[in-house]
């Protein structure tokens, strides 16, 4: 997967492009690879690496992103620091919240959401490989709800299932083929995440998570 993703960073660095990145830059240790990338491909001199490479945060996990950190890597990549839903009403935005109930995992929901719809309205295109389809926090999982808002900005998706995922279950559902991600039953297998949904479909009646609709508008 990371050689992978790795690659798919190159063509785009080489041609010109810039990277949005929303996950955590702590993990996967695709962090160093980029910033390799970003010092070696330079398609428009112009550009400083900060100027490709944005890294998209949302309450609560841009608490874990220090002075010291920013400080470390502004030369490399472009931090957007995404606030909370307004009606969220959270108190001090500067400490973090741990996902250990049905109504902060709404709050988790909520932020990630708002995230990838920022992040969604800055990229012209999208790029989408694996992707877990349980163990996330959020509505659904993250490769899934991007490609979903991505769709609905109908900016051009390219999808690559050969690393298997949620990409390659969203790849399914397109041909007509139902895989298990796309019930709702799959994923209450989780306690805390079936909590929340009920928790979120009982807030937005007209914006549910119904994974079988998902499935049916992949189709059509």
């Amino acid at each position: 997967m990371k050689d992978a993703v790795i690659e798919i960073a190159r063509y785009i660095l080489a041609s010109g492009g810039k990277l949005a990145y929303g996950g955590d830059m702590r993990q996967g240790g695709f962090t160093e690879l980029i910033f390799d990338l970003l010092a070696y491909y330079k398609a428009d001199k112009t550009l400083q690496p900060h100027e490709r490479f944005y890294s998209y945060l949302a309450y609560p996990l841009s608490t874990t992103l220090t002075l010291e950190k920013q400080a470390e890597l502004r030369q490399n990549v472009s931090f957007k620091i995404i606030a909370p839903p307004n009606d969220l009403q959270i108190v001090n935005v500067n400490e973090f919240l741990k996902p250990d109930s049905p109504d902060n995992l709404y709050v988790w929901t909520r932020c990630l959401t708002k995230m990838r719809e920022e992040m969604e309205a800055d990229c012209n295109a999208r790029i989408f490989i694996g992707g877990r389809t349980k163990g996330f926090k959020g509505k659904c999982a993250g490769v899934l709800e991007e490609l979903l808002i991505a769709i609905e900005h109908k900016h051009p998706v390219y999808l690559v299932g050969a690393l298997g995922g949620i990409t390659k279950d969203a790849i399914e559902a397109l041909k007509g083929n139902k895989p298990d991600s796309f019930s709702n039953e799959y994923y209450f297998d989780n306690d805390d995440y079936k909590k929340m949904f009920l928790l979120f479909n009982g807030k937005h009646s007209r914006n549910t998570i119904d994974y079988p609709n998902t499935f049916h508008n992949f189709k059509t």
